[in-house]
């Protein structure tokens, strides 16, 4: 179980690092990195260790929550965890890079660790149902 855990958090950082380096480089404009490969590795180099570390252990609190229910509502449950520690990651350590999204001034490190939480649950679903030989609709629709 642990061995399926940090494969799916490798993938996810991995999604996740190419989504933020993207994201950073729409943000400004293309001038904060100069050069898009390098900027892939040194996120990953930082984002890979705080989802394993960080990470993996909310995956197993959330399956630990989450096992009384099925199909919808577990995932949605799921995502809420996910989602909420995602957040209070950059609640706990900020960076103090402040973004303006939607209006609002937000933290990078919550932005980054709301968006990784969520390609991490999106890999740990998907895998779940691949594991159980389930299509993903067919997990909603339960």
């Amino acid at each position: 179980m642990l061995y399926e855990k940090v494969i799916r958090a490798l993938v996810a950082s991995f999604f996740s690092t190419l989504f933020m380096t993207i994201f950073m480089n729409l943000y400004y404009e293309g001038n904060i990195f100069f050069n898009f490969l390098p900027a892939i590795f040194g996120l990953f180099m930082w984002f890979t260790p705080i989802i394993l570390i960080y990470g993996i252990p909310i995956t197993i609190l959330s399956e630990f929550i989450t096992k009384r229910f099925i199909g919808m509502k577990r995932m949605l449950l799921a995502l809420v965890i996910y989602m909420l520690f995602g957040m209070v990651f950059g609640v706990l350590l900020p960076s103090n890079i402040e973004l303006k999204i939607i209006g609002a001034d937000t933290d990078l490190f919550v932005i980054a660790g709301t968006i990784s939480a969520f390609i991490f649950w999106i890999v740990d679903e998907y895998s779940k149902c691949r594991y159980r030989r389930n299509s993903f609709k067919s997990t909603l629709l339960n």
